[in-house]
Formats: C-alpha cells, structure tokens, sequence
C-alpha cells in the first residue's frame, strides 16, 4: 500500500485494492471508526469465525487486531468477501486469551 488514507472505509479498501500482485499478507494500520467499519465490509461472518467478527462489531479497541482471510486477487477485494478468522485486544494478550 503506497498511500496514507484520513480514515474512510472506502478509501483503505480501495488501496487494499491496488496492492502489488503476489502480496500475500498486507497489514492496515489506521484509527477507528475507520478499522472497525473496513473490518466489518469486507468480512461475512460464516459457520466458526463468527465469533471473531461479532465481537467485532460490538468494539474495536485501541491497538486491537482483526485477522482477515480472502481467496482472489487483490483489485478482486469486495464487501462481504473476506473470512473474519482472528480478533485480538490488547488484554487478551496478558491473559493469553482471545478468538483465532
């Protein structure tokens, strides 16, 4: 990713969209609602990552971490595509708890 986005949704997934082909891993760094709202476009919740995207939707905490998995390219990137598989906040990783 070669821009900096002010937090829109549309924006970061749109630069999600132009990662260099063969990237396999891409990580988002940014500010919620943003985070939170990118998060939730992109992932479906499907029969055993539900939990990860529920909880989710209910708080995206500073410094939390959303795990997300997709089968395409990137320009393919698209709403409700991506697999919610992991969703880590910072005090799970005292207590070595968390969902993924």
């Amino acid at each position: 990713m070669t821009g900096a986005t002010g937090g829109d949704t549309g924006e970061s997934a749109g630069l999600a969209r132009e990662t260099a082909p063969g990237t396999r891993t891409l990580l988002i760094v940014g500010h919620d609602p943003a985070l939170q709202e990118l998060t939730v476009a992109l992932a479906r919740a499907r029969a055993g990552d539900a939990d990860a995207l529920t909880r989710v939707q209910v708080k995206f905490p500073t410094a939390a971490i959303a795990v997300l998995e997709f089968t395409g390219t990137w320009p393919e990137l698209r709403a409700q595509q991506a697999r919610s598989t992991a969703f880590v906040v910072p005090r799970e990783l005292r207590t070595g708890t968390g969902s993924g």
